[in-house]
């Protein structure tokens, strides 16, 4: 398994250009998104699982970040959460079901995990969690995996 982290900012000055290099169906897609941060978001997104080559290729982002996790063996989910963000708690825990948390990191972790794990479609065999800067990462497969580190993603026009 592999897990890539990129932020906007590489791709900001050349969107178009970079939007480019996206397949067809990629393409129409990113040109349907009126808000340009989830536009770049979803570009930077998609340029990084391609370059994987991997099978199974799930994408996470918030506010200028992006992270990938690409695996040929299982699914995988990632969810990425700004720990220095406020949350409706209430309203999140009622919304993805989760269980009562007496802190926020204990929030935000069980926030990303319910994210990360609805993108397997299955319940996660291991899960493990990341910090980067101000941010939480959740990885998760339907099957075990060994600590993967963080690998920065720089595209190329």
């Amino acid at each position: 398994m592999k897990v890539y982290i990129s932020t906007l900012y590489l791709i900001s000055e050349n969107v178009t250009a970079y939007a480019k290099k996206l397949n067809p169906a990629q393409q129409v897609r990113a040109a349907k998104f009126k808000d340009n941060t989830r536009r770049m978001q979803f570009i930077l997104g998609h340029l990084m699982a391609n370059a994987t080559g991997k099978s199974y290729i799930s994408i996470g982002y918030i506010d200028d970040m992006v992270v990938v996790a690409a695996s040929n063996t299982a699914p995988v989910g990632i969810a990425i959460a700004d720990a220095t963000q406020e949350y409706d708690t209430n309203a999140i825990t009622q919304e993805l079901n989760l269980p009562e948390s007496k802190t926020k990191n204990e929030f935000l972790r069980n926030m990303t995990f319910a994210r990360a794990k609805f993108k397997i479609g299955s319940h996660p065999w291991s899960r493990l969690f990341m910090r980067h800067g101000n941010y939480i990462i959740c990885l998760c497969s339907s099957r075990a995996f060994d600590m993967p580190k963080l690998n920065r993603f720089i595209p190329s026009l």
